[in-house]
């Protein structure tokens, strides 16, 4: 690890646990996907990052805040689509899922992330 990818990660106080889905056979009788979680990436260090974000609904032109978040990761941590991740930063524990293409830069990752609701 070289100096600048030390520097960054040294600001990551956060962990990420990745998760996806994965099909794990047929239901005989209803002949339905039975699918299972499996945990691509446990205790990973990350961080997460919030802003603020202002704008003005179209329909009524009351103003409103919405926040949106930000994951950064090492770049080698596997992403699927459609993964949830479970990130404990500063003692509160949340689940979320990936909202977009990561963009991947040299030493980090950064991910948009949403709450999680279920799964597809």
């Amino acid at each position: 690890m070289n100096a600048q990818q030390k520097a960054i990660q040294s600001l990551w106080k956060g962990r990420c646990m990745v998760q996806t889905r994965v099909a794990s056979g047929t239901d005989p009788d209803t002949g339905r996907t039975i699918w299972t979680v499996q945990t691509v990436a446990q205790d990973v260090p990350c961080r997460l990052s919030y802003s603020s974000i202002n704008a003005t609904d179209p329909y009524s032109g009351a103003a409103m805040v919405t926040q949106s978040v930000k994951l950064f990761l090492d770049p080698a941590v596997p992403v699927p689509a459609g993964s949830k991740l479970t990130i404990t930063q500063n003692g509160v524990t949340k689940e979320y899922a990936q909202s977009g293409e990561p963009a991947v830069y040299t030493y980090h990752k950064e991910i948009v992330l949403e709450l999680f609701e279920r799964w597809a």
